[in-house]
């Protein structure tokens, strides 16, 4: 009691060390007993401490979006540096950016590859990342001001020396838990004082992760020789008192040496050896969440031992429910196992520990609006904020596993709700959308429940990386749950605004990167000293210029540029400009020579300037109609221009041009011209499957039959020399097989030629996978050949070539359109790959060999001026490239004239893709050249510029 009293007296100093939860557990190191710590909780709520140990208590319901409608998965949004905010698109919630290509020289990171395991210390001030070779490292969180580390685009990580098995305190934010060999080690992340806790007593070394149980009521590891799977010890220690500890040795049913006598004690299959997958902790005070193999009970092997009472119980196949990742809850178990009737992935149930089958304590939540996904989706599920309030809700985080799976929830962020309710709070698309493991979007929860802490490729955007296993790099995001709304977006910087005739002045601006911005407006306002308050224009929120065609002559006006989104808008700065007076000496108006409709979304326009014209630019304006006046400025080009591809016409669609010559005094326009485009051709993509008439195999095939393959069967050889040929006739094809840990090298033959030598090998199974595509063939029989070598990578245990299906893009125009289908051309297309001697480079190039590129190579760069140019005979070329998020703008000169500039920039991997087209050529010798720029437009990350072929059309 005496203890307890010194407590009280000094409680204050002890609660400035941490949280009050901290002080307790520094109190019972100190000696003090449980009866008094209780004791102590009561006169810390009498003399008004409780506010502080409500603080952490999550919250059991959130504010966020809650509707059981199917989103659309959106395009991966484009992301700024370390420490740069966005704004989900969907629904609302602010997300951090942790990690970028620019932290500890360009590593990826995840948190950690799982829901259960505690990535968030006890006041949710840091954070721990886990990097590609079992590094381990934390850094700091600032809740006010969404942010890590000091706040800067570069935060600097803290690595620790012993890896990444471990765990944050949950009573303590400096103290980490971690396995130091053949004991559990505490850490101080402050004082940087390391000190052994404990250890099994037989000498035996602990392994797999360090769990925490409560609030550090225990610590476990996995314990003994061996590996994952394969370990049979557990060892858990009390850290507020070492000598309390448990040596469970599940093989030999004992703890600390006596024999036990539970009947649910876990036993081995016949003929294996029980071996331990996984342990957590959640956040109840005993209870340990085990995942076993080889175990006699079937299912997953799920299981829970109860350190109060020395007791297990089991999940097994008495039901159905027995499937998906778990997580442990404050007395309570959930798994992922589906809904209730069992036809859809998306639902858990929670369960009693202390009897895991006891159907009447079945508790099933998250279920979905309907049961139509076929399992196509999974989730990683974390309970962590549990610790106070025990009815918080659950964290998922769900991916894809097989195919589109787009239903309600899918690829999502949400809180799932375990009062009944059935309420599924939606905050965020994690973007997982690449196939391997460490991309699968694990997410965990703060103890609080404010924060999840996710891992995720982004859509695959991020830039190559293949140290997780998969091609793209990975990095770490914070995304916010609760405590407020996100905030409005940030303000652009208007740049400029400037008047370049009598009638116009054209502005431009710039957009914050990962700004959550949904619209752009511009306001304006007569005079110098006013404020602008009338909108002139409405336009997206990647708008970053306008050309204000409706200003009077010798005026001054003064604009703004106002960002916008549902929570609010932001104002730019302010900049004027005055219009000339009018002047007799406009330049001469160009010769519009011509409007062509080259496609359904295409026009392209030529004209001649008169020479020695005093024109400093020349514009592309656009009215929609025949009996229209343009209007519109689609286009702002210099004075030596003489084309425009208008790209941004619509099919079935008639537009009127003209060109207007602009100089500082006042401009002319040419005469107009019109065109329609025609009506856009339809295509369909037709399924064959391996045992379809059309392929042909030689060598020895084995047919094998499996729920998972396309029609429910496949077909695999691994002799070298065995081929399947495919003939069809069609613009395109896929070859889907499946590629896993013993898939071998075949090489594809399209036409007889051979296009690409393939490695199937996949790190995990991927079924139904897209192997080999070609695109952009022409609608004609054609043959693809997959050939097996006989031969694998280092990485692969076998030889195995599987072929599971093809598809086959199909063409054909639109019934019904007024426009005539352009003839057939005399002769079939030739494609001139960009290493033929009819291509001659200038400048730095690199070439690079990829299996998706047109055959198996293509060609890059990013030097100013460099040129690729191709010497060809016919009436049309395509030039065939790649585009990107790093790539940039070049421009294209067709027989040395200039005939457009392009912006190669995609935001997802074009592969093939047909950048270029000139059409109506006379049939003679031409020139195609094709001049790098240098320069990327503001979303793009590179200024690459890529060439892969051409296709000539006699």
């Amino acid at each position: 009691m005496t203890k307890l009293f010194q407590a009280i007296l000094f409680s204050g100093s002890v609660l400035l060390i941490g949280s009050t939860a901290t002080a307790l557990a520094q109190l019972m190191r100190k000696g003090l007993g449980r009866r008094d710590v209780r004791l102590f909780l009561t006169v810390l709520f009498l003399s008004g401490f409780s506010s502080l140990l409500r603080a952490q208590t999550a919250p059991s319901t959130y504010s966020a979006y809650t509707g059981t409608d199917t989103k659309t998965i959106p395009p991966a949004p484009a992301l700024g540096s370390a420490n740069s905010v966005i704004t989900d698109p969907t629904f609302g919630s602010r997300i951090l950016r942790v990690t970028d290509p620019n932290t500890n020289g360009g590593e990826s990171f995840i948190s950690t590859d799982a829901g259960f395991h505690r990535t968030w210390n006890a006041n949710s001030t840091a954070i721990k990342l886990t990097g590609p070779h079992g590094d381990g490292y934390w850094l700091e969180f600032s809740p006010s001001t969404f942010s890590v580390g000091t706040g800067s685009s570069d935060p600097v990580i803290h690595p620790v020396s012993f890896g990444a098995t471990w765990e944050w305190s949950t009573v303590d934010p400096d103290r980490i838990y971690f396995l130091n060999g053949n004991q559990i080690g505490e850490y101080n992340t402050s004082t940087r004082v390391t000190t052994n806790i404990g250890g099994p007593s037989n000498g035996d070394p602990v392994a797999y992760m360090a769990v925490v149980l409560g609030q550090d009521d225990w610590v476990c590891a996995a314990a003994g020789s061996g590996g994952q799977d394969t370990y049979t010890e557990i060892f858990c220690v009390n850290p507020a008192s070492p000598s309390i500890y448990k040596l469970i040795d599940v093989y030999k049913k004992t703890i600390n040496g006596v024999p036990q006598t539970d009947p649910n004690w876990p036993t081995s299959a016949p003929g294996q050896t029980i071996g331990i997958h996984d342990i957590s902790g959640g956040t109840g005070a005993s209870w340990l969440e085990v995942t076993f193999h080889q175990q006699s009970w079937g299912a997953n092997g799920g299981a829970v031992f109860d350190l109060a009472t020395n007791t297990w119980s089991l999940v097994t196949a008495a039901d159905i429910y027995w499937s998906g990742h778990v997580s442990m809850g404050n007395g309570k178990y959930a798994n992922s196992a589906g809904s209730i009737n069992g036809s859809d992935s998306r639902g858990l149930v929670v369960r009693n520990p202390d009897n895991l089958m006891n159907s009447a304590d079945y508790l099933f939540v998250d279920q979905p609006p309907n049961t139509l996904n076929q399992w196509c989706d999974d989730d990683h599920n974390s309970w962590l904020n549990s610790l106070t309030n025990p009815n918080a809700p659950i964290l998922s985080s769900r991916y894809t596993i097989v195919g589109s799976c787009q239903f309600a929830w899918a690829g999502e962020i949400d809180a799932v709700a375990v009062d009944g309710s059935n309420t599924v709070w939606r905050f965020a698309h994690n973007h997982t959308g690449v196939n391997c493991y460490y991309g699968e979007g694990f997410a965990q929860i703060s103890n609080d429940g404010n924060w999840a802490l996710f891992s995720s490729p982004w859509d695959g955007t991020l830039g190559p990386d293949t140290s997780f296993g998969c091609t793209t790099r990975i990095d770490t995001f914070i995304v916010q749950l609760a405590n407020g709304p996100p905030p409005p977006p940030p303000a652009p910087a208007l740049n400029a605004a400037t008047a370049v005739s009598s009638t116009e002045i054209d502005l431009a601006w710039t957009n914050p990167a990962g700004s959550s911005t949904t619209a752009n407006s511009v306001l304006r306002c007569t005079g110098s000293a006013c404020t602008p308050s009338t909108v002139v224009a409405s336009l997206a929120a990647t708008a970053a210029g306008y050309h204000d065609i409706s200003a009077a002559a010798s005026t001054t006006y003064t604009y703004l540029i106002r960002a916008s989104n549902a929570r609010g808008s932001s104002n730019s700065n302010v900049r004027g400009a005055t219009t000339p007076a009018p002047s007799s000496s406009a330049p001469p108006a160009p010769a519009l020579n011509s409007a062509t409709a080259v496609s359904p979304t295409e026009i392209d326009l030529a004209w001649t300037n008169p020479a020695g014209s005093s024109a400093t630019g020349d514009s592309v304006l656009r009215c929609t109609g025949s009996a229209c006046t343009p209007s519109t400025v689609v286009a702002s080009l210099a004075a030596t221009a003489a084309g425009y591809h208008d790209t941004s016409a619509e099919a079935s669609t008639t537009y009127t041009y003209l060109i207007r010559a602009s100089n500082p005094s006042a401009s002319s326009n040419s005469n107009v011209r019109g065109a329609t485009t025609p009506a856009p051709s339809s295509s369909k993509v037709v399924r064959y499957e391996w045992n379809n008439s059309a392929v042909q195999y030689t060598g020895t095939w084995y047919p094998k039959s499996y729920s998972w393959a396309s029609g429910g069967s496949i077909v695999m050889a691994m002799d070298a020399g065995g081929q399947a040929k495919f003939t069809f006739t069609g613009t395109g094809v896929k070859w889907i097989g499946y590629r896993d840990q013993w898939s071998g090298i075949a090489q594809v033959y399209l036409d007889g030629v051979l296009k690409a030598t393939i490695d199937t090998y996949a790190a995990s199974a991927q079924t139904q996978a897209t192997v080999y595509a070609a695109s952009g063939l022409s609608n004609a029989p054609h043959s693809l050949t997959i050939e097996v070598t006989g031969q694998h990578d280092s990485n692969s245990g076998g030889d195995w070539v599987w072929v599971n299906a093809f598809d086959v893009t199909t063409v054909s125009s639109t019934a019904g359109s007024s426009t005539p289908a352009a003839p057939a051309p005399s002769a079939k297309p030739t494609r001139i790959e960009q290493n033929s001697t009819a291509v001659v480079y200038t400048g730095t190039w690199f070439p690079k060999t990829y299996a998706w590129a047109s055959g198996g190579s293509i060609i890059m760069s990013m030097d100013t001026n460099a040129r690729a140019t191709l010497t060809f005979t016919g009436t049309a070329v395509s030039w065939i490239g790649y585009r990107d998020q790093w790539s940039g703008i070049a421009q294209v000169y067709v027989d040395g004239v200039l005939k457009g500039t392009i912006d190669t920039y995609a935001a997802s991997a074009q592969t093939q893709a047909s950048i270029y087209t000139a059409s109506g050529l006379t049939d003679r010798s031409h020139t195609l050249a094709i001049e790098i720029t240098g320069t990327h437009n503001a979303v793009s990350g590179g200024s690459w510029v890529w060439v892969d072929a051409f296709v000539v059309t006699p």
